[in-house]
């Protein structure tokens, strides 16, 4: 017995900075095959978390399924199983599972909030939000319910600035308990402009093929070498062709997945980073404790998140004048730090074929599209491609969706169409394809629909290359007003409505005026090439000379 704990005990150790090495472990000890020991519940649950930390997820699945099958009552292994099953969006599934595990332990707050998330991705926003509050209620000091709230706030069609930032205080104030109080740290060495190139550090979990990585990629190789040195904290093992790319950029790049944060702080201070720039925001794998605790000189928060952090110690937001405005500015812990024209610059897209002519010219009626993530296909956002239908008898609607792989996903959607009142004769329901042809699948679109309150982001801008403008809303919070300020940084402010109203009548012109649309469809291109959008020296400059300012205003000069 003394043994068989002996041998236990130091397989439960985490291994979670090297779970290659947690996986060669246990498999050696499931090869010796010692009695009590390679068929422990505990053993095998951990060695499903190290395939799943090294993405083997089928055996990850299996092992954790076999620990279920020696212990039903294992709540952590059904917990796991659950978590698994979300992450590879199998949301049908992982909410049996996760339900299971509150079966076993009602007060599992994790299950609670991770069932709260399969709930919502499936658009069942109320039963999802009554989750939340049972889980904030066993854990009032855990800041992922208040996290769950905010991205809500993001999605709901009456949000403003204001409730937003409430919103990012609370989950920030829980998030950073204790390091929310401003402090200020000089630069390591003076710095005027001339003298030495700034030091700019980015944190971000996305620096590789993800929106975050497209929106870097091409501009940051503009940068002058004279006048900033880029640094790279990342919370991501990614090696894929973005990530490689985006690597040759910096200076240094440096894992800090691992590291806590006064590591990561002291790491910062060693290099002598003058300018933090968080690039996640609340999302996942972000680090804003780090910034709460004030690791550089000056923090600036941008691009991977669309609102204020509420980070006391964030300085600065960067963004434009559409996506926020002046009067904004109350409703942000951070000073408003502006670009001229758009706070984004994307990459010109690969695989992009040439644009071919408007379908409407063939079809004699006008195709609608969206090609965003279930998620921003809110209520709100069906109601109004209801009245565009309902206004334009002839007009389809086409949605091409990453959910829609999965035929449970497809069914519930089918059902929220039908009892929306959209015309489902009208409507076609398309699932991913591989990227090589996601462009592709832009040519049998007229224009595209945006959503509200949460407008797109990358999907608007591959429109645009594709020829296909996209109709958009100007609403009331950043990311409701993105597709404002991204069609007008294209020179495309005629397609920004100002309300439903205006939004049905210019889907209905638009309708009526094929040939102007055709004509319009074939110069998008090079329209949008030569826009501040696509330009990335353009955008070089003037994201240095941003930071630059900020510099100066905190350096007195």
């Amino acid at each position: 017995m003394l043994d068989r704990e002996a041998l236990i005990a130091p397989l439960l150790l985490n291994y979670d900075d090297n779970p290659e090495e947690g996986v060669a472990v246990f498999r050696r000890v499931i090869e010796v095959g010692f009695p009590g020991v390679s068929d422990h519940p505990d053993v095998l649950m951990v060695l499903g978390l190290q395939l799943m930390a090294t993405n083997q997820l089928d055996e990850a699945e299996a092992t954790l399924r076999q620990v279920l099958a020696l212990s039903p009552s294992h709540v952590a292994s059904r917990y796991n199983l659950g978590l698994l099953l979300f992450q590879q969006k199998r949301l049908q599934e992982a909410q049996v599972v996760l339900r299971e595990v509150l079966e076993l332990d009602p007060q599992h707050v994790s299950a609670l909030i991770n069932l709260a998330n399969v709930m919502r991705d499936q658009m069942q926003r109320e039963a999802a939000q009554a989750l939340i509050r049972q889980a904030a209620a066993l854990d009032p000091a855990n800041y992922l319910p208040a996290s769950f709230e905010l991205f809500e706030a993001l999605y709901a069609i009456h949000s403003t600035d204001e409730t937003i930032f409430a919103c990012a205080r609370r989950a920030s104030d829980l998030r950073s308990a204790g390091l929310q109080t401003a402090r200020q740290m000089p630069l390591a060495k003076p710095w005027r402009k001339g003298l030495r190139p700034l030091r700019v550090g980015f944190v971000s979990g996305d620096l590789k093929t993800h929106p975050v990585g497209y929106f870097l990629q091409d501009w940051l190789p503009c940068v002058d070498a004279l006048r900033m040195t880029l640094f790279a904290f990342s919370m991501c093992e990614s090696q894929d062709v973005v990530a490689q790319k985006l690597r040759g950029q910096f200076a240094a790049w440096t894992d800090i997945r691992r590291l806590p944060d006064d590591e990561v702080a002291k790491l910062v201070a060693d290099l002598q980073i003058d300018v933090l720039i968080d690039l996640s925001g609340h999302t996942d794998m972000n680090r804003l404790p780090l910034f709460a605790r004030r690791a550089a000189p000056i923090q600036i928060s941008w691009l991977g998140w669309y609102a204020t952090t509420g980070v006391v110690n964030m300085d600065y937001f960067l963004t434009d004048l559409i996506s926020s405005p002046k009067a904004s500015a109350a409703q942000h812990s951070e000073r408003l730090l502006y670009l001229p024209s758009t706070r984004l610059c994307l990459c010109e897209p690969i695989f992009a074929p040439p644009v071919r002519p408007l379908p409407a010219l063939q079809k004699r009626h006008i195709t609608f599209g969206s090609l965003q993530a279930l998620v921003k296909i809110t209520d709100a956002t069906l109601a109004l491609w209801r009245a565009v239908l309902e206004t334009i008898p002839s007009a389809h609607l086409q949605i091409r969706c990453p959910q829609f792989a999965q035929e449970a996903s497809l069914a519930l959607f089918q059902r929220r169409v039908a009892d929306c009142g959209l015309p489902l004769a009208r409507i076609e329901l398309l699932p991913p394809v591989l990227y090589v042809s996601y462009l592709d699948s832009y040519q049998s679109l007229d224009l595209i629909l945006d959503t509200i309150p949460f407008t797109g982001g990358t999907t608007t801008a591959e429109a645009l290359w594709m020829g296909v403008p996209t109709l958009t809303l100007r609403g009331n919070t950043l990311i409701a007003r993105q597709g404002a300020s991204l069609m007008t940084a294209a020179g495309l402010a005629d397609w920004v409505a100002s309300s439903q109203d205006e939004y049905i009548a210019k889907a209905l012109h638009w309708s009526e005026h094929t040939a102007e649309l055709a004509a319009l469809r074939m110069s998008l291109r090079d329209k949008v090439r030569a826009s501040p959008l696509f330009d990335s020296p353009r955008f070089a400059r003037a994201f240095t000379q941003a930071v630059e300012l900020a510099v100066g205003q905190q350096n007195g000069c």
